[in-house]
């Protein structure tokens, strides 16, 4: 649930950023559909990055199921906690950022 939120709320920033900033910044661009497709998918990998960070916290207990590999025990030193939060961090936005990549047309994904 985690991750569709904070996708979602990425999302809704994104859409009322661009209509927000658009007049103003010469480069943010107007929505438009190809944009909101774009955002869209940039929110997805956001959301997935966002779910996996939730596993570095064990208060979830065994609803946790990144715990026991990426979960921040008590003992472990702030430089390393902070290592294991960036980690699956960038392990969540990789991995979906990486089926994306390899799933959509050329041209059509955000990075594009």
């Amino acid at each position: 649930m985690t991750t569709i939120g904070c996708g979602g709320a990425f999302y809704l920033g994104l859409r009322i950023a661009r209509g927000v900033y658009s007049p103003i910044l010469y480069g943010v661009e107007k929505s438009n559909y190809a944009n909101l497709k774009a955002d869209a998918l940039l929110s997805v990998s956001v959301g997935a990055a966002t779910g996996c960070f939730v596993g570095t916290d064990l208060s979830f207990g065994a609803a946790n199921w990144m715990g026991s590999a990426l979960g921040v025990e008590d003992g472990f030193s702030t430089l390393h906690g902070m290592v294991l939060a960036g980690s699956s961090t960038a392990l969540g936005f990789s991995a979906i950022q990486t089926v994306q990549n390899l799933t959509i047309t050329p041209g059509h994904n955000w990075v594009d």
